[in-house]
């Protein structure tokens, strides 16, 4: 588990000691367990929220995504026009020069917020060099690739303010490393005591362990795979 972020940790835990917390009732012999567990748990949710995660997370993957919207729209728009067999030299010169300009190959679009902000500046000029060119491709919405391109710099441009946002709002984070260690190791030893608890039933506890463990299974195999996006969200089962 030690590949999982400090709001992973905190959210495995909600979901055994709050979702799941009749399924852990139902477990004999384990309250001291629990009881310490549940302690790390408290401390991290009593931590500030700049100390649990980086200032601007949600606004800044909101707007990336807005930004790669544009942009994929973009892509698919200039291809559209360069494939169509009656567009004419015009429209194609033009739908060249804007991918040229603005999105010479699409895996820039997963290039990290720093780079998008970076190049969404640099190439903000292009849209008054180019503006009669984008102009020249009507879009879906009723508008031209001029629309899509002006509010693809902006979103990308968006993202700076962002980011110096949380370079100011940088905080001591020793806490917050240190009970993330706590939490793992009490996870682990919370897993190997119910393990022991029930290693007697019939299927070795394992719908129990699977029921409670599952969620963070999950995340440590997004994260070793390189996954940094969001956490997959639970929604807990109504009980029958």
């Amino acid at each position: 588990m030690t590949t999982l972020t400090l709001i992973d940790t905190r959210s495995v835990l909600r979901h055994m000691l709050i979702d799941k917390q009749a399924v852990l009732a139902a477990v004999p012999g384990i309250e001291g367990v629990v009881l310490v567990t549940r302690r790390v748990f408290d401390k991290i949710e009593a931590l500030p929220a700049e100390v649990v995660g980086l200032l601007n997370t949600v606004e800044l993957r909101t707007l990336d995504d807005v930004h790669d919207g544009w942009g994929m729209s973009i892509w698919y728009a200039c291809h559209a026009v360069l494939s169509a067999p009656t567009a004419s030299a015009a429209a194609k010169q033009a739908a060249q020069w804007t991918l040229t300009n603005f999105i010479p190959e699409r895996r820039e679009l997963q290039a990290s917020f720093v780079t998008e902000a970076s190049r969404a500046r640099d190439r903000e000029v292009k849209l008054t060099e180019g503006r009669a060119m984008l102009e020249s491709i009507p879009v879906v919405d009723g508008g031209t690739l001029y629309h899509w391109a002006q509010a693809f710099i902006e979103a990308g441009m968006g993202l700076d303010p962002l980011l110096h946002g949380r370079a100011e709002g940088r905080v001591d984070r020793s806490e917050a490393g240190k009970l993330r260690g706590q939490a793992i190791a009490r996870i682990a030893r919370l897993r190997e005591v119910i393990g022991d608890v029930l290693a007697e039933t019939p299927d070795g506890g394992a719908k129990v362990l699977q029921d409670l463990f599952g969620y963070g299974d999950l995340l440590v195999d997004m994260r070793k795979r390189g996954d940094t996006g969001p956490m997959p969200v639970v929604v807990p089962v109504a009980a029958v």
